[in-house]
């Protein structure tokens, strides 16, 4: 029973309330005007730490019809992803105060990056349900030949 509080605390309480505070501690420190830049890295921020969570709840926890290792490579990709995420948000703060780069150039760098994380991704499951669904196929053989030798 203990277990259980613990694991709505870990997978339900604790992403609202580190949500929760992200958008809080936006507010709190935003400047006098808030420009496009503000709202594009406070949602994005936030989707990130949804897939953070959503990596912690779903990725670590085996799922039916997954292999382990798909769900290590998709989890250490959402992970990668997170961070490369953190480190544009940080890098266009920082470049929006030094270099005044355009907003559009931004937002392509995290189209691009998340293009550059989606395909592999998409290719690695691919390959991991065909690779699970021909070893489906190769024990049923195997159990074909075993009942026939049984004869």
């Amino acid at each position: 029973m203990a277990t259980k509080k613990i694991t709505i605390l870990s997978s339900v309480v604790l992403p609202i309330l580190v949500i929760g505070a992200t958008i809080g501690l936006a507010f709190l420190f935003r400047a006098e005007e808030t420009t496009a830049l503000f709202w594009v890295n406070l949602v994005y921020g936030v989707l990130l730490e949804a897939l953070f969570f959503g990596w912690m709840e779903w990725f670590r926890r085996p799922q039916e019809g997954t292999t382990p290792m798909l769900s290590m490579i998709l989890g250490n990709y959402a992970g990668w992803y997170v961070l490369c995420g953190g480190i544009c948000i940080l890098g266009s703060g920082l470049a929006s105060i030094w270099l005044n780069v355009d907003m559009r150039w931004y937002i392509a760098v995290l189209v691009v990056m998340t293009i550059l994380f989606c395909i592999p991704a998409f290719y690695i499951a691919e390959t991991d349900s065909n690779h699970a669904e021909r070893m489906e196929n190769a024990e049923e053989r195997r159990q074909q030949l075993l009942n026939r030798n049984k004869k």
